[in-house]
């Protein structure tokens, strides 16, 4: 395995690991969901810093999108505000703007990843996560934006496995 892979695998356990506590101190299995974005970012720079020369428009939206996640987060704000200062600093409109802009960076993400440029189509399989990614400007509940990333790995798996079985399939 190599060292993108290993670091990848342990910020992956040590995420579900916390939800494991969980389950044996409450009786239910929670992930932390508030430090998602963190996690995308971390898992983002972990793997694009080996290959950081190679690296396309496709990766530079979904950097954009995950260092947009950690910049809006409250968790990085804790850090530096207390919370009367941090509560000021949310409730402005900068904000709002930020994450509707990572809600369409994340579907230009998507639809970069659906044009093959060499063929000139569509890949119909990432349209669907490209559409549903624009419902996050509706603020929907939490389990929405795990339902997305679920669906954006079954398309990857669909891609994957049409390559394999046929470069003419569908």
């Amino acid at each position: 395995m190599t060292a993108t892979g290993k670091s990848i695998s342990i910020v992956v356990l040590s995420y579900f690991l916390f939800g494991i506590f969980n389950l044996f101190q409450f009786g239910q299995f929670v992930v932390p969901i508030t430090y998602v974005e963190l996690f995308v970012f971390v898992l983002t720079l972990v793997g694009f810093a080996p290959h950081f020369k190679g690296l396309t428009k496709v990766h530079y939206t979904f950097l954009g999108f995950a260092t947009l996640g950690v910049i809006i987060h409250p968790f990085f704000w804790e850090i530096f505000l207390d919370q009367q200062a941090q509560f000021s600093v949310q409730n402005n409109i900068i904000f709002d703007i930020l994450r509707i802009t990572q809600c369409l960076i994340l579907a230009l993400f998507f639809l970069l990843v659906s044009y093959n440029k060499a063929e000139h189509k569509l890949k119909i399989e990432w349209l669907l996560p490209c559409v549903l990614s624009l419902g996050l400007l509706l603020n929907p509940p939490s389990w929405y934006t795990n339902m997305l990333f679920i669906l954006s790995g079954f398309s990857a798996f669909y891609t994957l496995r049409k390559r394999t079985i046929a470069p003419d399939f569908l």
